[in-house]
């Protein structure tokens, strides 16, 4: 009986070989979509950035050392792609 459900050594290498470039997809997917995010709130930082330092140009010089950016750290990847822009 045990014999009957055995898979043949060459299938089993074919099954073995897409699985493994299966994963390597997968990984490279992954890879992508990491790099395509870290790129995407590095964009967003540097816009963020530059609407903060134009924002606080606009307060009269001797109020600037009392304006500070909020703590609360903004989602920089949503800024990167344009879905969420600050107020003016």
């Amino acid at each position: 009986m045990s014999t009957e459900n055995q898979v043949p050594s060459v299938i089993a290498e074919i099954i073995e070989h897409k699985r493994q470039a299966l994963l390597e997809e997968r990984r490279q997917k992954e890879e992508a979509e990491q790099r395509e995010r870290q790129e995407a709130e590095a964009i967003g930082k540097a816009k963020y950035d530059e609407y903060i330092q134009a924002a606080l140009l606009k307060v009269p010089e001797y109020l600037r050392q009392y304006v500070a950016p909020t703590h609360e750290v903004p989602d920089f990847y949503r800024i990167g792609k344009g879905w969420d822009t600050p107020n003016d």
